[in-house]
């Protein structure tokens, strides 16, 4: 079976195994980092998409997505922030870092309503939320409706 590198349209020979549902892997760029989810679903250019796309919303990471072959694949612009996973690999989240982290996802929340963004799209493993210099940034991902 051949895998398809998304958004340029170029062949690569791969693994015997189908995509998972959502896999996800992390790639560095000259300006900046970024964390990419590919998954199953067909890509739709939705409302909540063009939102995302056209506006830099507080507390959401920048987000992009294409798809090819009835599948998807998300970039997310994480600016060198570490997700949760790594940043608390080796120590311990303090009681102030949770009552930050709470105050400021439950801010987010309030400026998705701006948006008209459906909350349920917000991914909350510590694999997708990120901090940088005390700031939390979340993953929207618009297929993320049953989680």
């Amino acid at each position: 079976m051949e895998k398809i590198d998304f958004c340029k349209a170029e062949k690569v020979k791969g693994e015997e195994n189908q995509m998972e549902e959502k896999k996800t892997n992390q790639q560095s760029r000259v300006a900046e980092s970024e964390i990419i989810i590919d998954s199953v679903q067909p890509y739709r250019e939705n409302y909540q998409m063009r939102m995302l796309k056209n506006n830099r919303i507080p507390g959401l990471l920048r987000v992009s997505g294409c798809g090819m072959e009835g599948a998807s694949r998300y970039y997310y612009h994480t600016g060198h922030a570490q997700s949760l996973e790594t940043y608390y690999k080796n120590k311990d989240i303090r009681a102030e870092e949770i009552l930050k982290l709470t105050r400021q996802f439950l801010s987010v929340m309030e400026k998705m309503k701006d948006y008209m963004l459906e909350p349920n799209y917000l991914m909350l493993s510590e694999k997708y939320i990120f901090e940088k210099n005390e700031n939390y940034f979340f993953c929207f991902f618009p297929e993320n409706e049953k989680t």
